[in-house]
This record gives C-alpha cells, structure tokens and sequence, in this order.
C-alpha cells in the first residue's frame, strides 16, 4: 500500500501526537508499505528527507504566532495533495488547518479517508463546536475513524458527530526502548538516596502541574526525603509555575528539566519512586503508558480517558483533582514499597497486552486493508 500519514507537526518535534504519528509511520513502513508523512516545517527547515525508512515532506507554514489557533498554516499541502495519489490517507488531528485541507481535497479522491482526531475536550468548547459544525464534516466524513479512547469517542458523539464510522484504536509504546536503560539518572544530578516523584508534561493549565507541585510541597513539611522532577517543554505556564515554586521556598526539591529526548525522558523515568500527572483533560494519555511501560507506578486523576488505563488499586492510583488528595496517594506509594511493586508490575502487565505498538500497527494494516 502507498499511505499517507498527514499530520500539523512531525518528528524531531516532541508531543503525544507526533509520537503516535511516528510510530504508525515507522511501523507500517517496516511491514513493507510505501509511507509518506506530509506535514509543516515547524520544528524542521529540510524540505524532503528520509527518517527511518519514511519519507518526510515538509510544507512553509505561514509566518503567524503559534498561540493562534488553526496553525500552523501550510498552503503548500493544498497544492501536493492535488497532485499526488495513495492508497491511504490518514489525517491526524482535530481542528488543524493541515486536517481540514486534507479533507477537503480527499473527499473527492479515491483513496480511502482515515482520520484520528486526537481531540481531547476541544469539541466541547464554543470554538470546538462551531468548527466542527461549520468544518467537521470534511474529516468527521472519513471511511474510519479512530477515537484514541471510549471517552474521546463520547465526547465527539455527544458534540454532534455521527458515531457509525467510529472504531475506538488506543495508542501505544514500544517496549523495546524499555529495555537496558542507563541507571542513575537522578543520582547524576545530585539527588542521592531521595524519593523522586516524576511528571512529563508540557506545561500548560490543564495539566495541573502547580497542584502536583504543592502536594509535594505538603509532603515536604512532613519531612519526606522527596524531589519532583517535570519533563516537557513550556506551553505557556513555565514561568508562573517556577514562582510557584519560589514562593513555596521548593527551588532546592524542584526541577524543571525542559523537553528532554524520548531516550533521556525513559532514564528519567525509570529513575523515579513514582510517576504522577493530575491532567483534567485527556482523550488518552501516553505519558501514562510511558510509566507503565518502565515499570514506575502511577498516581493519575480520576477523570477523562485517564480511568481507562489506570485502574485504580490495580495498576496505580486514581486521585481527586486537589493538591491533599494528589498529596496522600503519593505519600501511599511512597511508605507502601510492596504495593507500589506490585502496581509496577501490573502496569508492565497492562501495557504488554493493550498497549504494544508491534501489536497496534498489526492491527492498523488490517483496518486499512479492510477499506480497500
């Protein structure tokens, strides 16, 4: 098959969505198939190269801030769109300029159509809706449609988007790079003999990363030998969440360690006592599955897609959206060694039977070739 994987940014670029696209990308190419990502240069200025085995065709968005919505904005894409042909266009995100002209060119192509909204809680906001009903319809109308979670597909039914296409297709990790990490990760920047809480997050509002801090904060005063780590790239609120941590007088247990490398991000996480990220708004949660897959147990909010991969008491802990709460389950794993053990293991469990990209790109194939 010739398959197109259409998507707003792209590899080195590093967020959740890039991920999954990279991974169908890489993956479908290793079984054999002709695999051309079509995206902006946002992250990248080199037009056309090869990754892994995938072509990568890059597009000049325009020169607009990228805190405005829409972006980025890739006239280029109309035009080679037109031009091209496939087998399988698969378009990747909601409310993206780079979707929205995808679909407007593809539904007058033969190729089959599939589109993953990766939506999140967008469709349910004034903007959100009023594009969906204005614009929905050009990628909503794919022959597939792949909800990442039961709740995200909630979410999009309940916005207005006919469900008959729908098939909810989780995302996943490759256990591979699990595998002989680096030890010592936190020992080589000091923190010896500590309980590392980690969270990988950009920092933006809804993940809550200033409620994770001042948990910490609270179990600091009870003399609780810990450090929080946070990993991601600043989405807005980096600056007033290291005042927080002034305030609090936290800057010598507090490290914000920027948007590391996927292979730095695992010797982190492997290196942490306990994984925690108090998000109020996921269609699925790949930073999760991370955890899991490094066998680091997790401490996650009772809310969203979230429940569907931590079960609590099971595999990780679910908390109330409050720093008290977020505060007592960390504290429980921390004095619980058996417990968190035990929720390590499960976790590794869960990702090794739901979430192996090797199995999930399998099953993707077969979703294509059941179109054709």
């Amino acid at each position: 098959m010739r398959i197109f994987q259409i998507t707003p940014r792209y590899y080195p670029l590093i967020g959740g969505g890039q991920e999954v696209v990279k991974r169908y990308a890489e993956g479908l190419s290793s079984l054999g198939h002709e695999v051309v990502v079509l995206t902006s240069n946002d992250g990248s200025k080199i037009k056309k190269e090869v990754i892994n085995g995938v072509e990568v065709r890059r597009f000049s968005k325009l020169p607009l801030p990228n805190n405005l919505p829409y972006q980025p904005i890739t006239p280029g894409l109309f035009v080679e769109l037109l031009r091209e042909k496939a087998d399988i266009y698969h378009v990747h995100g909601n409310k993206w300029f780079t979707s929205d002209i995808a679909g407007l060119v593809l539904n007058k192509k033969s190729g089959k159509l599939v589109f993953t909204p990766l939506a999140g809680q967008f469709g349910t906001s004034l903007l959100g809706r009023l594009h969906n009903q204005l614009l929905g319809g050009l990628t909503f109308g794919a022959q597939l449609v792949l909800p990442a979670s039961e709740f995200e597909k909630g979410l999009l039914v309940r916005g207005g988007i006919d469900p008959k296409n729908m098939k909810v297709f989780p995302h996943g990790v490759d256990l591979e790079e699990f595998k002989n990490t680096r030890k010592g990760f936190f020992d080589n920047i000091g923190w010896k003999e500590t309980s590392v809480v980690i969270s990988v997050s950009r920092l933006v509002p809804h993940k809550n990363i200033d409620l994770l801090i001042k948990a910490v904060g609270l179990l600091a005063k009870r003399d609780y030998a810990i450090r929080l780590a946070v990993v991601g790239p600043d989405g807005g609120e980096g600056e007033r969440l290291k005042n927080l941590v002034q305030s609090l007088n936290l800057a010598d247990k507090i490290i914000f360690l920027g948007g590391l490398s996927r292979e730095k991000m695992i010797e982190a996480l492997t290196g942490a006592s306990v994984f925690c990220l108090p998000s109020s708004s996921e269609s699925f949660g790949i930073a999760y599955i991370d955890a899991l897959a490094a066998r680091v147990p997790v401490v996650a909010t009772n809310l969203c897609a979230t429940p569907e991969i931590i079960k609590d008491g099971e595999n990780g802990l679910l908390c109330d959206l409050d720093e008290k709460s977020i505060a007592l389950k960390i504290e429980t794993l921390l004095k619980d060694k058996s417990l968190a053990k035990k929720f390590a293991d499960n976790g590794y469990r869960t990702v090794q039977e739901k979430y192996n990209w090797d199995k999930i790109i399998k099953k993707l194939e077969g979703l294509y070739t059941e179109l054709l």
